[in-house]
């Protein structure tokens, strides 16, 4: 057989099978793109036709529902024991709530004329104690961007009634927001309304965390389960359908994993959690905004520097613990901030309170850093929802504890360097 010399022709070289190689790979791959912006194009062809059989349904359904209403209205408590027995909504009704869904009468679910733009929840109540208002409605709508707005109902109170804001307060440029831990559901989840509790829950945590992404969830599991079939709830039928945890996780810490630099202190009962951390020294960092610093580094480290709110920052002189002829000072700062537990993603965050001392022992090389995270709000999606109940933590004093910030302060205080030769001898 000829070569391509005796043939005239000039062998191609490597260089040149790479290029031709290149060429045929990149037109497969447009044309696999031409392929995939078909599919894509029938796909929200598809989306439209559903949608319009949704809107045609949604016609037919409604006569159903208002009859379902009416049967409703004759069966007492029907939707206040529907509420307690859904696995995630019964877990946000407090004692106050309780007490005002004994007068809901019928909810209904409305969807926008396009259905993919929003849908609003109406609840209406029989004449009751409580407030002047029959109907309260959350509307729940998504703007171009999937940016969800939520404009809901204020409740009008009867004279002597307004339980929520009974000594509610408001200060002119303070951006804190303020919930009744008594009517946590009512107010929160389906109302929307701003009233007084014992613990803040700062602004910015409500419009950047997981606070206001659980209460809008409230609403997506209104309408796509419990208002379909309410009847599965009542006759307490239904499947476990929420699992809050996958029980083939791992058991890590709260916050971090446990490494050997580090010693921590748990109570299960009340999530709560204590850390001490023996780390290198951040030489570059001014003494006093190290604290900050460590603050701020553990937020990003659990994915929650876009909600941190920082509280406070200063410092603490150590009377039990110098360094040469002076008491050592400890960097403190505290924030809140969301967290979620494991594995678990930002659905089930948690709403914590962060406390942060840090001691420089630079004798040593050392930094030691105290944490320790004081649950506000749990998650009735987080793990912790298990052992803790979902919803405003108790109050230490009120159960019978040591609040946090003492136990934080206690354990500041009292640090000590008994052996320092643990740190290759310094002294």
């Amino acid at each position: 057989m000829a070569t391509a010399e005796q043939k005239g022709k000039k062998p191609r070289t490597d260089g040149e099978e790479c290029d031709l190689l290149d060429a045929a790979l990149v037109a497969s791959i447009e044309k696999l793109q031409e392929i995939q912006d078909e599919i894509e194009k029938v796909n929200e062809e598809a989306c439209d036709k559903v949608l319009e059989l949704e809107q045609k349904y949604n016609e037919v359904r409604r006569p159903v529902y208002v009859r379902r209403n009416e049967i409703i209205k004759q069966i007492p408590d029907f939707w206040l024991t529907a509420f307690l027995s859904h696995p995630v909504l019964g877990e946000l009704l407090t004692e106050d709530d309780q007490k005002i869904f004994k007068h809901l009468e019928s909810i209904d679910v409305d969807d926008s004329e396009d259905i993919k733009s929003g849908y609003s929840i109406t609840l209406t109540f029989s004449p009751n104690p409580y407030f002047e208002d029959t109907k309260l409605t959350k509307v729940y709508s998504f703007s171009g961007d999937e940016v969800l707005k939520v404009k809901a109902t204020s409740i009008t109170w009867k004279k002597g009634m307004d339980i929520a804001n009974d000594g509610a307060y408001t200060k002119k440029g303070d951006k804190r927001i303020l919930i009744d831990e008594r009517l946590l559901f009512l107010q929160v989840s389906l109302l929307g309304s701003i009233v007084k509790r014992t613990e803040v829950l700062l602004m910015e945590l409500w419009t950047r965390c997981s606070l206001r992404a659980l209460f809008a969830q409230v609403g997506d599991i209104i309408r796509e389960d419990l208002w379909p079939n309410p009847l599965k709830y009542f006759n307490n039928e239904f499947e476990e359908e929420f699992e809050l945890v996958d029980e083939d996780d791992e058991d890590v810490s709260d916050i971090r994993d446990v490494p050997d630099h580090q010693e921590v202190f748990v109570d299960p009962a009340r999530d709560e959690s204590l850390i001490f951390e023996l780390l290198d020294l951040k030489g570059e960092l001014e003494d006093g905004g190290s604290a900050l610093w460590f603050l701020r580094d553990i937020a990003n480290e659990q994915d929650a520097g876009d909600n941190l709110v920082v509280e406070h920052s200063g410092t603490l002189e150590l009377a039990g613990l110098r360094l040469g002829d002076a008491p050592a000072v400890a960097g403190t700062a505290v924030g809140q901030l969301a967290v979620s537990k494991g594995r678990q993603g930002r659905e089930a965050q948690n709403i914590l309170r962060q406390y942060l001392a840090n001691i420089r022992l630079k004798n040593a090389a050392t930094d030691v850093v105290i944490t320790a995270y004081e649950p506000l709000l749990i998650n009735p999606l987080s793990e912790s929802a298990r052992a803790v109940a979902a919803g405003l933590a108790v109050p230490a004093e009120q159960a019978g504890c040591l609040p946090m910030s003492e136990v934080f302060k206690l354990a500041v205080m009292n640090f000590n360097v008994l052996n320092w030769n643990l740190f290759n001898g310094s002294t």
